[in-house]
């Protein structure tokens, strides 16, 4: 994969080293919100290790919202041009601490393959959506 050290984070505390990206389109299409379940540790991570440190990419799915996903442990992708502000909200346990997520936060299966694919090329934020700090959000 281009050289990087990319490793791969299941819920269930498995660590991948260099998934390929037929493995991680599997994880993202075919997996359904019970791969990361109570019974897991709740989240799946991609991590970019490199000489500077590492890049945390964490994401999981809840039906019937999608994917949520969580940049460096701090941004959110958002469609570009959504206002901050959602009073819905999704309840996911992380670890065995609950979660509560604005439903904007989350996106296709599509968009997250997208995002997925560019920050395994690119090293960052996918430019086709808008990044915000979770906490940002009202």
């Amino acid at each position: 994969m281009h050289g990087k050290q990319i490793q791969y984070n299941s819920p269930l505390g498995e660590e991948i080293p260099n998934p390929s990206l037929e493995f991680l389109k599997k994880v993202i299409f075919e997996h359904t919100a019970d791969y990361w379940s109570s019974e897991s540790t709740g989240d799946s991570a991609l991590v970019i290790k490199k000489d500077k440190g590492e890049l945390w990419f964490i994401f999981f799915f809840d039906e019937p919202h999608g994917f949520f996903i969580y940049y460096d442990m701090e941004f959110v992708p958002l469609k570009k041009g959504i206002p901050l502000k959602d009073d819905r909200y999704v309840e996911h346990v992380v670890g065995t601490e609950p979660m509560r997520i604005p439903t904007i936060c989350y996106r296709t299966r599509e968009e997250a393959w997208t995002i997925v694919l560019d920050f395994i090329n690119d090293q960052r934020m996918s430019d086709r959506f808008n990044w915000v700090r979770l906490g940002e959000i009202d």
